[in-house]
Formats: structure tokens, sequence, C-alpha cells
């Protein structure tokens, strides 16, 4: 399976931003499936996902969040809770994609509940991996980084020009149960997109105003509440995948998720925060059944 490269020039908050995304080439088909990365992550990470899923009768869209992959402010960046979701609901308008089912992971969650309150009657379907905001426990360095010294410090250890392969490898190692699944096409991707200064005030932000000491901050949890009983409400499906021994978001939350969205919910054994990667067979057989 072959990608495109495209980018998208949106306007938002009186400033330009472009929106980079992929697509699975020679796929001509009615039925749209978009995939939403998490917290520093890229388009790019749902190829092998993609590849598992050809016979679905589906095009294939993998976007990057602002701020992060290819995606990126033109002029001076301006940041505020909902600058993501509306970023997204710009790009959705622009390309024309009238109504599309969702696959979003850990903090592209959050921002996919966001993008069901600008545009509900978009959403077809919604699959959730890990998903952010349902509970105060998040990883520890994340709530470490949350410290604006610290945060700094942690932004430019993570992107940064010296970035090399050995650096992606250990990272990934905190996201994967089995390390042996991190291979050379998602180092040389992680690689490219980690030298992207832009990406460094993005994650600064987010970690400061998205985590705290203590986790994710109560009004985080209050308005991802009150968003699920929106998506309760216009009856919309979804599926819940979570890593059982994942700990960035923990794989506790699981039964409480899959309940409040009255969702079906799949949790993968010996998985950790990428279910979809690490155990790309038996999600691709979970979600081909979950949309056909």
């Amino acid at each position: 399976m072959e990608f495109e490269e495209r980018f998208t020039e949106i306007s938002i908050e009186n400033r330009k931003a472009k929106i980079r995304h992929i697509e699975a080439t020679e796929r001509k088909f009615k039925k749209i499936l978009i995939f939403i990365p998490g917290l520093g992550s890229f388009a790019d990470i749902y190829k092998p996902l993609m590849r598992k899923l050809k016979n679905l009768e589906y095009r294939f869209i993998s976007v990057d969040l602002l701020g992060f992959g290819g995606s990126r402010f033109i002029d001076t960046p301006k940041f505020s809770f909902q600058i993501f979701s509306l970023a997204l609901a710009e790009w959705v308008k622009l390309n024309s994609f009238d109504k599309f089912d969702v696959f979003a992971t850990s903090f592209g969650a959050g921002v996919t509940f966001g993008l069901f309150e600008l545009i509900p009657n978009s959403f077809d379907k919604i699959i959730l991996s890990a998903p952010a905001g349902f509970g105060k426990k998040v990883w520890w360095a994340y709530r470490v980084a949350s410290f604006p010294i610290v945060n700094r410090f942690f932004a430019y250890l993570t992107i940064n020009s010296f970035v090399d392969e050995n650096s992606i490898q250990r990272s990934y190692k905190y996201l994967f149960h089995d390390s042996s699944v991190i291979n050379q096409e998602l180092i040389t991707d992680a690689l490219s997109f980690r030298k992207s200064k832009h990406s460094r005030r993005t994650y600064q932000y987010i970690l400061d105003k998205f985590i705290s000491l203590s986790g994710v901050p109560d009004w985080i949890l209050e308005i991802i509440d009150s968003l699920c009983t929106n998506i309760n409400e216009a009856n919309i499906p979804v599926l819940v995948l979570w890593g059982e021994l994942d700990d960035i978001v923990p794989a506790e939350y699981f039964d409480f998720v899959v309940n409040k969205l009255n969702a079906k919910g799949i949790l993968i054994p010996e998985a950790k925060h990428l279910p979809y990667y690490e155990k790309v067979d038996q999600v691709s057989k979970e979600i081909e059944q979950f949309l056909i």
C-alpha cells in the first residue's frame, strides 16, 4: 500500500496554518476512515494498521495534529484549549469530508471529542485507543514535565536536531511491551519529525495546560464527561481498544470508559500504549468486525 502526502492551508483564530495528512492511494471508495494520532505522534504511525485493513472498502486518511508532524502554524503560533479540534474541523471542511469514521489514540481522542462537538453530523462511528481524559492518572514523566522548567527541558530532549535512531528506539520502548516491533520504518518516520523544532512549543503548551503534578486536571475531566454525554445522545457506535499493560494512560480506566460511552470494549493482552501497532493483527480484525 502506497501513501500520498498532502497539505491543506487553513485559517483559525486569525492565524494561518497548514495541516498535513497522508492518504492511501488508489482507494476510490465512498466511506472514509480518518486516523488521529496522540501527543507528539504523527500520521505515519498508522501505516501498518492501514495496510492490515486493506480489505475494508474505505478511503484511509491519517492526519497530523496541529503542531506535530508536518502540521504547523504559518503565522506566529497561538494556542488555546480548542485549537487542535478547530484546526481539524477547518481541515475537514476544506477537504469536503462530509461523513466519516474516526480512529483516535490517547490525546487524539480528546481532540476527537472536541471535533464531534463542532461537527457532530459528520461522524458515523468512533474507535478509541487508550483515550486520555477519563481519569487523573497519567504517565509519571508527563506529570513531572508539567513543571515549567522541566517542561522546557523535556520538550527539548524529545524534539531537537541531535535526535538519532538510538534515542528514538529508546523512547518507543516506553510505549511497547514487545520492543521488537520497533522497526526501521517507524524509526525513520519518527526521526524526520522529532527534528522539527516547531513541535517543541506545542509539546510545552500541552504539558503545561493539560497535565499537572497530580495528573489530568479536574476541569478537563469535566469537559470530557460532558462531551461523552453528547456522543451517547447521538447514538454514535464506539469501540474502545486498550493495551492491558498500558501505563501511559493506565488500562485501569478501561471498564469505566467502556461503560461511560456504552461502547464495545477490547482489552488487548501483552500490549502497552499502542496496541494497534504492537498487536496489529488482532486489532485489525476487531476493527473490521466493528466497521463492517
